[in-house]
């Protein structure tokens, strides 16, 4: 039941369940609005294009339905109102969200506390699996996992306990080390600076390099390290195990 609707500035309100207010984001309330324009209810996909959406978009009008079952807001870019069915914003209302994420902790080569991203590989089958693997990079940017098998089925299984690996003409994982005769910074211990194609290079590189731990004792990939302000030989390896990432080329 929904009750108590309110139209601020940024976002509407409304309590649910008898509960207490809860702040719904208008430009989320458009990117997920399930009107047959927005969204597939065949195939559960979202037709909608988010960057196209204003981001100062809010709706001209908004109730609730008379059972207070649905809140009902009419778009200024949609030419038939959308229905927002009670259990769905219920999923989303509650503090303890899953879908939250942590807040990111700004940090540099004087301020990081070393331990606080390193993660002992035996983590991954703990109780909490992935979780704290995840958490430490949403928070940092990145994490090192200690004490890795020293083989491909530890990066293996690392890559399939965060998601989907995509499949490529190289397969789902592949070996390479570095070569300065290949046309291909991945292929070198060069610093990637933070350029639009650098993102995914540097995840997989900072990502593999602590995945599979020492091979070798040479600190190759030192340039990226010490780059981020890292202290030298944090990723001291020269062999690089490349899980393919979802979306990367």
């Amino acid at each position: 039941m929904l009750k108590d609707l309110v139209l601020g500035d940024e976002m509407l309100t409304l309590s649910i369940n008898e509960g207490a207010a809860t702040g719904f984001d208008y430009f989320w309330l458009r990117d997920n609005a399930r009107d047959p324009e927005s969204f597939d209810s065949r195939s559960h996909q979202r037709e909608l294009y988010t960057a196209a959406i204003d981001p100062m978009i809010r709706p001209k009008a908004a109730r609730l339905s008379d059972d207070g079952d649905a809140l009902i807001l009419d778009w200024p870019d949609l030419n038939i109102e959308a229905h927002y069915e009670a259990g769905f914003l219920a999923d989303f209302s509650s503090a303890g969200d899953p879908m939250r994420m942590p807040e990111a902790t700004p940090w540099d080569g004087r301020s990081i506390d070393p331990e606080a991203v390193r993660l002992p590989y035996a983590t991954l089958s703990g109780n909490e699996g992935v979780t704290p693997l995840l958490e430490t990079m949403l928070a940092h940017g990145f994490a090192v996992l200690t004490d890795c098998p020293r083989d491909l089925t530890a990066v293996q299984t690392v890559a399939d306990s965060i998601g989907y690996v995509r499949q490529t003409i190289f397969g789902g994982l592949f070996e390479f080390e570095a070569n300065e005769n290949m046309a291909d910074s991945a292929y070198t211990p060069k610093e990637l600076r933070p350029i639009p194609t650098a993102p995914t290079a540097m995840m997989r590189r900072a990502f593999s390099c602590c995945c599979a731990s020492a091979m070798r004792p040479r600190a190759v990939n030192r340039s990226w390290s010490t780059a981020r302000g890292l202290p030298k030989g944090w990723l001291p390896s020269n062999r690089r195990f490349m899980p393919t990432s979802h979306g990367s080329g």
